[in-house]
Formats: C-alpha cells, sequence, structure tokens
C-alpha cells in the first residue's frame, strides 16, 4: 500500500480548482505532508426534522482523547479527517471482519472490517430481529415531543455493510437520533460506494469504529468512525469523525442509561417566574382593603384616597392569604 494514499485522500476530493491548487496538491503528496485541504465531510443535520436544536461541525481535534465534551454540534473532525489505517490493515484478506471482545462491564471495544459485497446481506435476505440488549440499554418513550423510543441497539458497523444483526460484540446502546441521523450519512457514503461496484467484488473499503465509553459509563458519549475507499485511494471515502451519542431535548445519564426530558430555556425562565411569584404572596405585608368592593390595594395605591372611611380596612397579611378569602388585587397597582 502506497504510504502517501491517506494523505492524499481529502486533496484529491478538492483538487478541482486552480492550476495552483493542482500543483499545491501534488507538492503535498510528493512530501508526504499531513493536513491536507479537508475534505467534504457529509452533513449529518441536513434533511433530518429531528436535528433543528443540533449541527455537524468542521472543526478537528487531534485524537479520540481529545474530544470535548457535547456541545451541541452532532459531530466532530478527527486528525484532520484522515483514517489512522496501518499497513497491517491494509493487508488483511477482503471480507474481514474483526469484533472486540466485550469489556468487564459488558460493552462493545471496536469493530474493523475490508468491506465488499462479501461481507453484506445476500440479496433477499431477512435482518433477524432477536438483538441482545446492549450495556446502558434503558429504553424511554417521550411522545410529548415525537420521539416514540430514545435509544436503539447500534450496529458499530452498520448491518447493511456488514450483514451482523444479533452480534452483541457489534452493539451499543445508541439514540435514535446517533443510529438513525448522524451515522447513516457516513455509512451511506460507504454504501454508495460500494454499490458503484454494480454487484462485483470489485469495491472494497476498510472501516473502524471506536466506541468511546468513559470511565465506567455503561452508555458511549460518542464512536469514532474511520473509512478509506480502496481502489480510488480515498477520492470516494475517507474520513475520520467523531459522533456524538445525543437526543435533542433529551439529558441522559451515561454511568447508567437513564434519561430524561431536558428543560428548556423557556421553561426554566416560566418556573423562575412562578417561584418569585410564590414566593411574594407568601409574604406578609400591608395591605388597604375596600370591603365594600372585595379589593385589596397596596397603601400608596391612589384608589385608597378616593375610598370611603367605612369600607377601609387596613390588614397585614399575604396576598395568597386575602385571595383565598376572597379579595382580588386592584387593577391600578396590581398587588
Amino acid at each position: 500500500m502506497d504510504p502517501l494514499k491517506l494523505d492524499r485522500c481529502s486533496c484529491e476530493r478538492t483538487a478541482h480548482g486552480s492550476i495552483t491548487s493542482l500543483i499545491i496538491a501534488t507538492l503535498l503528496a510528493l512530501f508526504v505532508l499531513s493536513g491536507c485541504a479537508a475534505s467534504e465531510t457529509p452533513n449529518a443535520s441536513e434533511g433530518s426534522p429531528s436535528t433543528s436544536s443540533t449541527t455537524a461541525s468542521s472543526a478537528s481535534v487531534s485524537s479520540l482523547d481529545d474530544v470535548p465534551d457535547y456541545f451541541g454540534q452532532d459531530y466532530l473532525v478527527l486528525n484532520n479527517d484522515q483514517p489512522e489505517f496501518t499497513e497491517a490493515d491494509f493487508a488483511v484478506a477482503d471480507g474481514t471482519e474483526e469484533y472486540g471482545q466485550l469489556d468487564s462491564y459488558g460493552r462493545a471495544t471496536y469493530a474493523f472490517a475490508k468491506l465488499c459485497t462479501n461481507t453484506r446481506p445476500a440479496p433477499g435476505s431477512k435482518r433477524a430481529k432477536n438483538m441482545p440488549d446492549p450495556s446502558g440499554w434503558v429504553q424511554a418513550y417521550y411522545p410529548e415531543i415525537g420521539l416514540d423510543h430514545l435509544y436503539e441497539r447500534s450496529h458499530l458497523i452498520a448491518y447493511s455493510l456488514s450483514d451482523e444483526a444479533v452480534n452483541p460484540r457489534d452493539l451499543i446502546t445508541g439514540t435514535e437520533h446517533l443510529n438513525q441521523d448522524t451515522m447513516q450519512e457516513f455509512e451511506g457514503a460507504i454504501r454508495s460506494y460500494l454499490d458503484s461496484g454494480a454487484g462485483s467484488d470489485t469495491k472494497h473499503v476498510l472501516m473502524r469504529v471506536t466506541p468511546d465509553f468513559r470511565g465506567t459509563d455503561l452508555v458511549a458519549r460518542g464512536v469514532q468512525i474511520e473509512a478509506y475507499s480502496l481502489e480510488d485511494e480515498g477520492a470516494s471515502v475517507c474520513f475520520n469523525v467523531y459522533c456524538y451519542n445525543i437526543q435533542p431535548r433529551i439529558e441522559i445519564d451515561y454511568a447508567t442509561g437513564a434519561s430524561r426530558l431536558a428543560t428548556t430555556a423557556e421553561e426554566v425562565a416560566e418556573a423562575e417566574t412562578a417561584a418569585a411569584v410564590a414566593a411574594t404572596e407568601a409574604v406578609e405585608q400591608a395591605y388597604v382593603l375596600n370591603t365594600n368592593t372585595k379589593k385589596f390595594h397596596y397603601p400608596t395605591c391612589d384608589s385608597v384616597a378616593d375610598m370611603k372611611a367605612k369600607n377601609r380596612k387596613d390588614e397585614t397579611t399575604t396576598r395568597s392569604a386575602l385571595i383565598e378569602s376572597g379579595y382580588t388585587p386592584c387593577s391600578r397597582c396590581d398587588p
């Protein structure tokens, strides 16, 4: 395998500009310089109604260890979008699939494959449905936001690419958003390349997926996906991304898999206002009551001066107590 291939993959996809750009791309390849022009990674948020609160990111960090906590992006680019496959990875036999052993917490560790026609489900085959529950599987439902289920048994390497349906070493607890929106964008690029082989075994993609479990968490914070198309040296498929395992409007306890509906900024403001009103109503203060109109006023209210003496009653009490006794607040001073 040409050691320049991985460094060229992004450049080849963006080398359709000026002659200057072509020269730069060629020089970068010749000198094996990393960090060439950024590749056009699929936008995971396009066309998905459930991703209105999230966006895709073109930001790049060095490695999986540098990935920050989720901050509103669907995914991050790792290592300038360059997968880090070794010569040994390139040398594996066509159709190779490797799935790491579950760790001591029952968590999937990695999946690696040299994908081709032979690794994919046979035409007309049916997917098995008796998939085991991955670590952290605590299913939840949120119909109030249109989410009929939170979690899915997410394959590290998609069933459509690997023909692995019930392999526990290929499964993690993934959100509906991760599985159906973010990961599918990248998996779709791989499927398209393999499909371009028109049923032959002439197209191959190296793919590795690494779940990001932190400490003793049972649910992964995200997954790293690396992929590289072999026949065209990464021109069609060449990416290294981190996809966050999140769901809009839902807060997840990654340690256990428990979840709850997130509080919106509007709901926080409403709760704070309600708390302030409740606190005000519970404080005793001076009011002037009109026993005839059954209204109560602040002592400084202009209506107090117009009140007949026989109807006036001064009282120190709480607002809520007055309302409970049948009085209503004055519309002028709004006590």
